[in-house]
C-alpha cells in the first residue's frame, strides 16, 4: 500500500529509517521503505548500508554515479511497488510517533499531501546561521497559508503522492543544477489540475548547509529559475522574486540594478555570513543573480 522513498548523497540515514519502521510496525498496512544512494561515498554508503541490514522491507541500494535530484526521485517512483508513494528527504527526522498514520488518515482527500517542515530553535553554528533563519522565516509555514497557494508551496522533502499521478507528472530531468525542482514540478501537477492539500504534519530539517555552501546553490537555484522563466509559465507570477524581476525588467531598470548589486555584493556576502544574516540581503544576492542568469540567457 506504502512506498516511503528515502534519495540520499552522503548523508547517515539510521535514525530516520528506525524512526519510521518503528511506527509502520505498528500499523496493518503493507509497506516499502526504498533508499537509493545517488552518488554517495562508497564509505557512507558502507555505513548506511550496514545500520540497515535488519531492517526488513527494505531495499538500499547504491547508484555510483550522481544521476540529479530530478532522476533519483524518478527512479523511485518508478521502481515503488505500492500505489502510494511518500518522498521523504534524507536529512529530515520524524518529530512525533505519528507521522505516518497522519498521512494514512488523509490519504483520500487529495492526490497529493504535503506534510510541511520545521526547524529547530535551537541555533546552530554562525556558519549555518543563514540557512537556519531562512528555513524558519520561510520555509516553516502553516497549512492554511500553504493552502492558499497549494501548488507552489507543494516540496518533496516531504510528500504523500499517488503513484500513478507522480508517473504521469516526473520531475523534470532537464535541470541538471540544485534548485526549482519542486517547483517545476508544481506546475507540472497544476497543469494535470491534480488536487494538493497541505496539513500539519512537519518533518524536522536537520541536514543544514553552511552559508558558503547555501550561497552557491541559490546561485544554481537562480539559474534554474530563469530557464523556468524563458516558458513563460503562468504560476510563477506568485513567486515574489519572479514578480519583482518581471516589474523592474519593464521599468528599465534591471540592469543598473544588476550593476549596484555587484558594486556591493562583498558588503551583502559579509552580512550573510554574520551573526546576524538578515533575510533582507539574502533577497538581494539572490535578485542580483537572477538578473545576471536572465541575462546571460538573453
Amino acid at each position: 500500500m506504502l512506498s516511503i522513498l528515502i534519495p540520499n548523497h552522503n548523508y547517515p540515514v539510521e535514525h530516520l529509517v528506525a524512526s519510521l519502521y518503528h511506527q509502520l510496525q505498528k500499523l496493518e498496512i503493507e509497506w516499502e521503505i526504498r533508499c537509493y544512494e545517488d552518488g554517495s561515498d562508497e564509505e557512507c554508503y558502507l555505513q548506511n548500508k550496514e545500520a540497515l541490514a535488519l531492517i526488513p522491507h527494505l531495499h538500499h541500494q547504491f547508484i555510483r554515479k550522481n544521476i540529479g535530484r530530478a532522476a533519483i526521485r524518478n527512479k523511485l517512483a518508478k521502481d515503488a511497488k505500492y500505489p502510494y508513494l511518500l518522498f521523504i528527504d534524507s536529512d529530515m527526522q520524524c518529530e512525533g510517533e505519528d507521522f505516518i498514520a497522519n498521512y494514512l488518515k488523509h490519504k483520500n482527500e487529495a492526490d497529493a499531501i504535503y506534510g510541511g517542515v520545521s526547524y529547530s530553535d535551537k541555533k546552530p553554528k554562525s556558519n549555518h546561521l543563514l540557512r537556519w533563519h531562512y528555513g524558519r522565516q520561510r520555509e516553516s509555514i502553516t497549512a492554511a497559508i500553504r493552502n492558499s497557494h497549494p501548488y507552489i508551496s507543494v516540496k518533496t522533502c516531504n510528500l504523500l503522492i499517488k503513484k500513478e499521478l507522480m508517473l504521469e507528472c516526473p520531475f523534470d530531468e532537464r535541470l541538471k543544477k540544485y534548485g526549482h525542482e519542486d517547483t517545476l514540478h508544481a506546475i507540472s501537477l497544476s497543469k494535470k489540475q491534480a488536487s494538493i492539500f497541505h496539513i500539519e504534519n512537519p518533518l524536522l530539517h536537520q541536514g543544514l548547509e553552511d552559508t558558503e555552501l547555501f550561497l552557491e546553490k541559490s546561485k544554481m537555484a537562480m539559474q534554474n529559475l530563469a530557464v523556468m522563466m524563458d516558458r513563460d509559465e503562468q504560476m510563477l507570477d506568485e513567486i515574489n522574486i519572479v514578480r519583482f524581476y518581471r516589474k523592474i525588467k519593464k521599468m528599465g531598470i534591471s540592469n543598473w540594478l544588476l550593476f549596484g548589486f555587484f558594486m556591493a555584493e562583498p558588503l551583502v556576502v559579509f552580512i550573510l555570513k554574520s551573526p546576524l544574516p538578515f533575510l533582507y540581503f539574502y533577497d538581494v544576492y539572490k535578485l542580483g543573480y537572477l538578473i545576471k542568469a536572465c541575462n546571460e540567457k538573453s
